[in-house]
């Protein structure tokens, strides 16, 4: 646990704006509620997510430039949809779901929300048809996550390779991080 505390102490993320340090709140929260001697308590990231909601659902969760924020409450019904989603397309709690879709906070609430229900590959969207075949081979997902107007290499590969395809849609008039998952 030593290490994760001290990896949490330093923890940013990159924002188009530069690094942002995660608020000293949060980080005490998880740090004082989910971690433990021997590490996160349940592993899973929707302990985590749930302290944020629970503290206040209507906070904004994610941001854009020029677009309404995601509440946690937004992000939660939005996180069950697409878990809903997945079992629909018979994907369990255990299977991966290999995701390519473009840096932004569509891309974070796909990752949360499919690290909530599966276990989650997230691959560079930037790969050509081979880089593709490798992953997509060495992964051996259940299912590929991919924006539903995407007919580039991912989608060629893993159709090629029997792999199921899952659309995602969003807006840019949406809130940050709102999306759609069809395919299933």
């Amino acid at each position: 646990a030593g290490r994760a505390l001290e990896a949490l102490r330093g923890w940013k993320f990159a924002s188009p704006r530069g690094p942002i340090s995660i608020d000293p709140a949060t980080r005490d929260i998880v740090m004082n509620e989910y971690l433990s001697e021997g590490g996160m308590k349940d592993g899973r990231v929707s302990q985590l997510f749930s302290i944020a909601v629970d503290r206040d659902h209507r906070a904004a969760a994610l941001l854009a430039p020029s677009r309404e924020a995601l509440s946690y409450g937004d992000l939660r019904r939005q996180t069950a949809a697409v878990i809903a989603a997945l079992r629909h397309a018979a994907v369990g709690r255990r299977d991966r779901v290999a995701v390519v879709l473009p840096n932004g906070p569509e891309m974070a609430a796909a990752t949360i929300a499919i690290a909530s229900g599966a276990v989650c590959a997230p691959l560079n969207p930037g790969y050509g048809k081979e880089e593709f075949r490798f992953y997509l081979t060495d992964l051996e997902p259940a299912a590929l996550l991919l924006p539903a107007e995407d007919r580039g290499p991912a989608r060629a590969v893993a159709t090629a390779l029997g792999v199921r395809c899952l659309d995602a849609r969003w807006a840019s008039d949406w809130p940050a991080g709102s999306l759609e998952i069809d395919g299933g």
